[in-house]
């Protein structure tokens, strides 16, 4: 089979990631021939030759941003092009073709959140957002999202959408797994002057709603002065919002922004930290939850949208709108009076693969086709 792939957004977050993740395994993949990535040729020439020991996958230029209305007058261009070369074209994210659409494709919505958390995104967003939204949903051959909550909302947004669309949930990358003794230590030296800490991952936009994390430090802070906040991925105008309420609380030096960091790096904290904390307002599924749980470290997360599905009962679940709640059981997680198993949160983790969801994906590529 031929495919054509959408890797636009090949190094963003959560689609980056599951792009990155499926991508690797197709190539490698006896019933794939030939895969064509659609993207940045640079972005797409420093990843591929890592992983295409087969010599199969192709790069098509495709210049721009996503959400660009040139690019959308462009694709009938570049699907007359296509059309004869590929089985099915696949796209990660649903800003597709709104003309020129190709006869058999796979989209996949993540989630809803640009409509149902209006406040974190302008008009100039939601708008156009929303034409392509329902332009995905009804020229899609195949529609597939990341879990039932998001399966759920999409068919409350258009209930006629429910036959042709699935659910595939995430996996969890082999490089998230708990430290050994030796790699503790390396840890311990590039961290340990940062301990105790809890830690953040995402970026700081609005649903995530990081200022319950900065909060719950403050009130924490009273019984375990030392306690620090570590924010993976906060960055921009958002972190400095961040700082700010810690300065309005006291904690701003205990607040720290570390950018965005190498899975090896992340895994570090991981296996350091007191707890992650991953308060979210909305999420299509929550990534973040499941690599944590996946290296031994305690989950506190919101109990709202899907991820509970990622977290299940291997972590704590409180309602990001009950703070102290979050205070309550982050202070006593932090002072070991709330213990989960870390194996049962490694338990709960390896029932995410990537293999599964690259292999229940290509099986739908292969219906659409």
């Amino acid at each position: 089979m031929k495919i054509l792939l959408d890797v636009r957004m090949l190094n963003s977050g959560g689609i980056g990631r599951f792009i990155r993740e499926v991508s690797k395994r197709w190539l490698k993949d006896s019933r794939v021939s030939e895969i064509h990535f659609l993207g940045s040729r640079s972005e797409i020439s420093g990843w591929l030759p890592k992983f295409d020991t087969r010599g199969i996958g192709k790069v098509v230029r495709w210049p721009g941003s996503v959400y660009s209305v040139a690019r959308q007058i462009a694709w009938p261009r570049v699907f007359h092009k296509l059309s004869k070369r590929v089985d099915a074209c696949v796209f990660p994210h649903y800003d597709v073709p709104m003309v020129g659409h190709p006869a058999r494709s796979v989209v996949m919505v993540h989630d809803l959140i640009h409509f149902r958390f209006p406040s974190g995104f302008p008009m100039g967003v939601r708008v156009p957002g929303r034409v392509l939204m329902n332009s995905a949903l009804h020229k899609a051959s195949r529609l597939v999202t990341v879990s039932q909550y998001s399966r759920n909302d999409i068919i409350r947004w258009n209930p006629s959408m429910a036959d042709k669309l699935s659910v595939i949930m995430p996996g969890v990358c082999d490089v998230f797994r708990p430290l050994e003794e030796s790699e503790r230590e390396d840890a311990r030296h590039r961290w340990g002057a940062l301990q105790p800490f809890l830690l953040t991952v995402g970026p700081a936009k609005a649903h995530k709603n990081l200022e319950l994390a900065v909060e719950v430090l403050a009130e924490a802070r009273r019984t375990q002065p030392d306690l620090r906040l570590l924010m993976v991925g906060a960055v921009g105008r958002g972190l400095r919002d961040l700082h700010r309420r810690a300065a309005a609380l006291g904690v701003e030096d205990a607040v720290v922004g570390l950018g965005f960091l190498r899975d090896e790096y992340l895994r570090e904290l991981y296996g350091t930290a007191d707890a992650l904390l991953f308060p979210s307002k909305y999420e299509g599924f929550g990534i973040p939850p499941i690599e944590a749980l996946a290296c031994g470290c305690p989950v506190v997360a919101s109990s709202r949208t899907a991820i509970p599905e990622s977290v299940g009962d291997a972590g704590w679940l409180v309602d990001p709108g009950d703070k102290e709640g979050w205070v309550r059981v982050v202070s006593e997680v932090v002072a070991r009076a709330r213990v989960k198993n870390p194996t049962a949160g490694r338990l709960w983790a390896s029932g995410f693969s990537w293999d599964q969801t690259a292999d229940k994906l290509l099986k739908i590529v292969e219906t659409a086709a």
